[in-house]
């Protein structure tokens, strides 16, 4: 039995010492050999059948070629005919352009011949406008300097003509203001004696009155004083609830109310302007401020019974009469002024 084998295809070796099997080995080495002896002359006959392949694609290509070939030289013979037939048309072209452009110099050099000839006829007119503008301007300067004198002479002419409107119109304001003052005298003389009519509110000063016309006058002027704690001042149903003390004036020529007096015991309440509970009630003599209340300035200290102040507030009075602070004061707070309040009712109400 073979213990060697060939390099490439594994084919029995024996060695010296081998025993030699030829039913199996020998039979096995010649099928191998066989084997690859077939498959080379397949192998041929494929590579030939592949050349044969290619000689016969080789033979197709070559007659494309030279079909490719014949093409292309009709391609080129056509495009040297067209070329040739192109340069001819281009040259015609040419020929006849340059023609037409002789032709165009011809006429542009005979314009040029004509404008120049116009050009040297313009020179000449504007040489002789010029001299004739030279004699004008002569004239015009001799011209101007009669218009600036005359302009001069207008100027002065004006000037006598304003200073003489002037004095016209001075005079004209003198005779003006001597006729309102004679119109002035007479209207004056007209008021004498003066009536009452003739007499303006507030034109007359206590100065031009004499001391017993003063004393009339003011004798003759009313003053309705209201007070709490008096049923003989002129309270005109004032409503003052008791533990509460309210006094003051009110002047009805001048529509002037003075409060310089109010107390508030610590046992009375006092409901506030904002307050359905409103308590007192100004006399009705006293008007009434159209908005909703009014400041009357008169400021009022609010404090307990043996102790330092408590708050401040003020008195106000409301378009339906009544008169309250900004808040509401309790029972075991007193309330007392401090200076005396007036107030121009006039200038608040209807």
């Amino acid at each position: 039995m073979s213990s060697k084998y060939t390099d490439f295809n594994k084919l029995d070796l024996y060695e010296p010492d081998s025993v030699p099997n030829l039913l199996a080995e020998y039979n096995s080495s010649i099928n191998k050999i066989d084997t690859i002896l077939h498959k080379q002359d397949v192998d041929v006959t494929t590579a030939n059948g592949h050349a044969n392949e290619a000689l016969q694609k080789n033979t197709a290509t070559e007659a494309k070629v030279a079909t490719l070939s014949s093409n292309l030289d009709s391609q080129v013979n056509a495009i040297k005919q067209s070329i040739t037939t192109t340069a001819s048309t281009i040259n015609e072209s040419i020929t006849s352009n340059v023609s037409t452009i002789n032709g165009t110099i011809t006429t542009l050099d005979s314009k040029v011949s004509t404008m120049s000839t116009k050009l040297d006829e313009t020179t000449e007119t504007a040489n002789a406008a010029k001299a004739s503008a030279e004699t004008n301007n002569s004239a015009a300067a001799e011209a101007k300097q009669l218009a600036t004198q005359a302009k001069s002479d207008a100027a002065t002419a004006k000037q006598t003509a304003d200073s003489a409107n002037t004095l016209v119109a001075q005079a004209n304001a003198k005779a003006t203001e001597a006729l309102q003052s004679k119109q002035l005298i007479q209207s004056v003389a007209a008021k004498f004696p003066l009536q009452n009519v003739d007499i303006k509110d507030g034109t007359l000063e206590t100065s031009k009155f004499s001391t017993s016309t003063m004393a009339t006058l003011l004798s003759t002027l009313q003053i309705r004083c209201f007070d709490s704690t008096n049923s003989n001042a002129d309270n005109d149903e004032m409503v003052c609830p008791a533990g509460i003390t309210l006094k003051g004036f009110y002047i009805p020529a001048f529509d002037i109310l003075c409060i310089y007096y109010f107390d508030k015991d610590n046992k009375t309440p006092l409901a506030s302007i904002f307050d359905s509970r409103q308590t007192i009630k100004m006399p009705n003599y006293v008007k009434k401020p159209t908005a909703n209340y009014i400041n009357t300035g008169c400021m009022i200290i609010a404090y307990v019974t043996g102790t330092d102040f408590k708050t401040w507030d003020g008195l106000y009075l409301t378009k339906t009469g009544f008169l309250g602070t900004g808040s509401t004061i309790d029972a075991s707070t007193n309330l007392k002024n401090f200076g005396c309040a007036l107030y121009p009712m006039r200038t608040v109400s209807a």
